[in-house]
Protein backbone atom coordinates (compact mmCIF):
# COMPACT_ATOMS: atom_id res chain seq x y z
CA UNK A 1 0.00 0.00 0.00
CA UNK A 2 2.61 2.53 0.91
CA UNK A 3 4.41 1.71 -2.56
CA UNK A 4 1.57 2.35 -4.18
CA UNK A 5 0.93 5.90 -2.33
CA UNK A 6 4.94 6.86 -2.88
CA UNK A 7 3.98 5.99 -6.37
CA UNK A 8 1.38 8.51 -7.46
CA UNK A 9 2.81 11.12 -4.72
CA UNK A 10 4.76 13.64 -7.48
CA UNK A 11 1.71 13.45 -9.64
CA UNK A 12 -0.60 14.40 -6.60
CA UNK A 13 2.00 17.56 -5.79
CA UNK A 14 1.92 18.37 -9.67
CA UNK A 15 -2.33 18.77 -9.75
CA UNK A 16 -2.01 20.02 -6.15
CA UNK A 17 0.75 22.73 -7.61
CA UNK A 18 -1.18 23.57 -10.62
CA UNK A 19 -4.33 24.63 -8.34
CA UNK A 20 -2.64 26.60 -6.58
CA UNK A 21 -0.86 28.44 -9.23
CA UNK A 22 -4.10 29.13 -10.95
CA UNK A 23 -5.55 30.29 -7.64
CA UNK A 24 -6.51 34.35 -7.57
CA UNK A 25 -3.89 36.56 -6.11
CA UNK A 26 -5.89 39.31 -5.92
CA UNK A 27 -6.62 42.65 -7.75
CA UNK A 28 -3.84 45.31 -8.33
CA UNK A 29 -5.09 49.03 -7.76
CA UNK A 30 -6.89 50.45 -10.63
CA UNK A 31 -4.44 53.18 -12.14
CA UNK A 32 -7.33 55.30 -12.91
CA UNK A 33 -8.86 55.14 -9.75
CA UNK A 34 -5.26 56.11 -8.31
CA UNK A 35 -4.87 58.85 -10.63
CA UNK A 36 -7.96 60.47 -9.99
CA UNK A 37 -8.67 62.49 -7.13
CA UNK A 38 -12.20 62.57 -6.88
CA UNK A 39 -13.90 61.20 -3.36
CA UNK A 40 -15.50 57.86 -4.98
CA UNK A 41 -16.10 54.19 -4.28
CA UNK A 42 -15.15 51.62 -7.09
CA UNK A 43 -16.21 47.94 -6.52
CA UNK A 44 -15.15 45.46 -9.35
CA UNK A 45 -13.47 47.93 -11.93
CA UNK A 46 -17.24 49.88 -11.51
CA UNK A 47 -18.07 53.08 -9.77
CA UNK A 48 -20.29 53.08 -7.37
CA UNK A 49 -20.60 56.54 -5.96
CA UNK A 50 -18.61 59.42 -6.78
CA UNK A 51 -19.15 62.59 -4.71
CA UNK A 52 -20.91 65.82 -6.67
CA UNK A 53 -20.24 68.85 -4.01
CA UNK A 54 -23.72 70.13 -5.61
CA UNK A 55 -25.95 66.96 -4.73
CA UNK A 56 -23.65 65.13 -2.15
CA UNK A 57 -21.85 65.18 1.33
CA UNK A 58 -18.93 64.29 3.22
CA UNK A 59 -18.53 63.24 6.90
CA UNK A 60 -15.65 62.28 8.96
CA UNK A 61 -16.03 61.19 12.16
CA UNK A 62 -12.23 60.93 13.70
CA UNK A 63 -12.98 59.18 17.52
CA UNK A 64 -14.66 56.33 15.16
CA UNK A 65 -12.68 56.13 12.26
CA UNK A 66 -15.54 56.59 10.09
CA UNK A 67 -15.76 58.54 6.38
CA UNK A 68 -19.26 58.65 5.40
CA UNK A 69 -19.80 59.64 1.68
CA UNK A 70 -23.92 60.60 0.26
CA UNK A 71 -26.36 62.25 -1.59
CA UNK A 72 -28.39 64.78 -0.54
CA UNK A 73 -31.79 62.52 -0.33
CA UNK A 74 -29.96 59.35 0.96
CA UNK A 75 -30.79 57.18 -1.46
CA UNK A 76 -27.16 56.50 -2.03
CA UNK A 77 -24.20 56.33 0.16
CA UNK A 78 -21.13 54.64 1.73
CA UNK A 79 -19.47 54.29 4.95
CA UNK A 80 -16.24 53.69 5.80
CA UNK A 81 -15.17 52.42 9.27
CA UNK A 82 -11.34 51.95 9.88
CA UNK A 83 -10.17 50.12 13.00
CA UNK A 84 -7.28 52.84 12.31
CA UNK A 85 -6.96 55.84 10.85
CA UNK A 86 -5.41 56.59 8.01
CA UNK A 87 -1.86 58.05 8.27
CA UNK A 88 0.36 57.03 5.64
CA UNK A 89 1.01 55.65 2.07
CA UNK A 90 1.81 51.53 2.45
CA UNK A 91 -0.24 51.22 5.85
CA UNK A 92 -2.63 48.26 6.52
CA UNK A 93 -5.69 48.53 8.01
CA UNK A 94 -9.22 46.63 8.29
CA UNK A 95 -12.34 48.49 7.71
CA UNK A 96 -15.93 47.44 7.34
CA UNK A 97 -17.92 48.76 4.67
CA UNK A 98 -21.70 49.73 3.69
CA UNK A 99 -22.52 50.92 0.20
CA UNK A 100 -26.30 50.85 -0.97
CA UNK A 101 -27.49 52.23 -4.07
CA UNK A 102 -31.58 52.22 -4.85
CA UNK A 103 -32.36 48.75 -4.35
CA UNK A 104 -28.70 47.38 -4.64
CA UNK A 105 -26.82 47.16 -1.14
CA UNK A 106 -22.95 45.95 -0.32
CA UNK A 107 -22.19 45.25 3.25
CA UNK A 108 -18.56 44.09 3.96
CA UNK A 109 -16.46 43.47 7.28
CA UNK A 110 -12.82 42.04 8.00
CA UNK A 111 -11.62 43.99 4.53
CA UNK A 112 -8.02 44.23 4.25
CA UNK A 113 -7.10 47.35 2.81
CA UNK A 114 -3.84 49.65 2.30
CA UNK A 115 -3.54 53.17 1.84
CA UNK A 116 -2.44 53.46 -2.09
CA UNK A 117 -2.32 57.29 -1.98
CA UNK A 118 -2.24 60.86 0.15
CA UNK A 119 -2.43 64.30 -0.61
CA UNK A 120 -1.43 67.49 1.55
CA UNK A 121 -5.91 68.04 0.85
CA UNK A 122 -6.26 65.26 2.80
CA UNK A 123 -7.68 63.34 0.12
CA UNK A 124 -6.90 59.59 0.44
CA UNK A 125 -7.18 56.34 -1.44
CA UNK A 126 -7.40 52.98 -0.08
CA UNK A 127 -7.36 49.58 -2.20
CA UNK A 128 -8.53 46.30 -1.00
CA UNK A 129 -6.45 43.96 -3.36
CA UNK A 130 -8.68 40.76 -2.73
CA UNK A 131 -11.85 42.38 -3.49
CA UNK A 132 -11.18 44.75 -5.76
CA UNK A 133 -12.51 47.70 -3.89
CA UNK A 134 -11.13 51.47 -4.15
CA UNK A 135 -12.31 54.03 -1.49
CA UNK A 136 -11.61 57.86 -2.31
CA UNK A 137 -12.47 59.32 1.03
CA UNK A 138 -11.04 62.94 2.46
CA UNK A 139 -9.52 63.41 6.13
CA UNK A 140 -11.70 66.48 7.43
CA UNK A 141 -9.70 68.55 9.94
Amino acid sequence: MTKIILKYLPALFAIASAFLSGCSKGYDPDPDFLASDRIMLKIGGTEKMVYAPDNCQIGFNRSLKQFRVCNDNMSEYYILTCNALPVEVGQNITCSLKYASGASSYIRGNLSFRVEKMDAEGNIRLWCKDKGIGVGVCLLN
